[in-house]
């Protein structure tokens, strides 16, 4: 998609999410799923917005490191995350006005990647409408990027993490801590065909090419700095459109 087109879709995900602060939900999550090898049932990517009354486990971890930072260092971790990442200019893949794309040191698929704002913004409703473009256009750099690497429909995950709706009154923390930020998990590994499959535990070097120590620890097919080198050097402009 066009960035223009991509547009009209953030701001439904702004509308959507405005309307449930009024709800008695905790947490939004909003997500785009894309591509069979994901599950996805839709030829086309589709978005889903799943509201609950707990805040889920993966945001809430991250809340509380957040929020646990900023006690002790009068900072926000993703704001000198992304200041590091963009210094050593090692894993960034693309940027456009205050956003980054980049694949974390910490990453789990071969060419996941985390996008977030330089600007310390808690939701998705903060954003100006020139940042909401530039928004646009990056989101449709990763995913062109993502069909050019092996010339296919690229299949991922993807979901927003920002400011809860509201914080339960056992948690401590507070909604400023958010740092809002994409996280896609895209499943291919070597070409349109061959996935990244996350099996059981493996040891021998010579069993890990395709396998994750699903009871033990992530396991690397490729390094954040070479996944980042790829996606990096690939065109934004769609191989569908591309002079051969």
């Amino acid at each position: 998609m066009e960035p223009e087109l991509i547009v009209p879709v953030i701001d439904t995900w702004i509308d959507l999410y405005k309307s449930l602060q009024s709800t008695p939900f905790s947490y939004a999550q909003i997500f785009e799923n894309k591509g069979q090898a994901m599950g996805c049932s839709n030829p086309h990517p589709h978005c889903q917005v799943w509201t609950t009354s707990n805040i889920p486990h993966e945001a809430l971890t991250e809340f509380h490191s957040l929020s646990q930072y900023r006690q002790e260092h009068d900072s926000c971790m993703l704001c000198d995350y992304v200041e590091l990442e963009i210094t050593k200019a090692e894993r960034v893949v693309a940027q456009k006005g205050m956003w980054v794309a980049l694949c974390p040191y910490w990453a789990v698929w071969p060419f996941e990647i985390l996008l977030l704002p330089t600007k310390h913004v808690n939701a998705i409703s903060d954003l100006t409408k020139e940042e909401i473009t530039d928004f646009a256009g990056i989101m449709s750099s990763i995913t062109r990027r993502y069909d050019n690497l092996f010339e296919t429909s690229f299949p991922y995950s993807m979901g927003i993490h920002q400011a809860p709706l509201r914080i339960p009154e056992e948690e401590s923390f507070t909604k400023d801590v958010s740092h809002m930020h994409l996280h896609f998990y895209p499943p291919l590994l070597r070409s349109a065909t061959v996935k990244k499959f996350l099996v059981g535990y493996v040891l021998l070097p010579r069993f890990t090419e395709d396998r994750f120590e699903m009871l033990g620890e992530p396991q690397r097919d490729l390094t954040p700095e070479q996944a980042a080198s790829r996606l990096r050097d690939l065109s934004e402009i769609h191989y569908s459109k591309q002079v051969k």
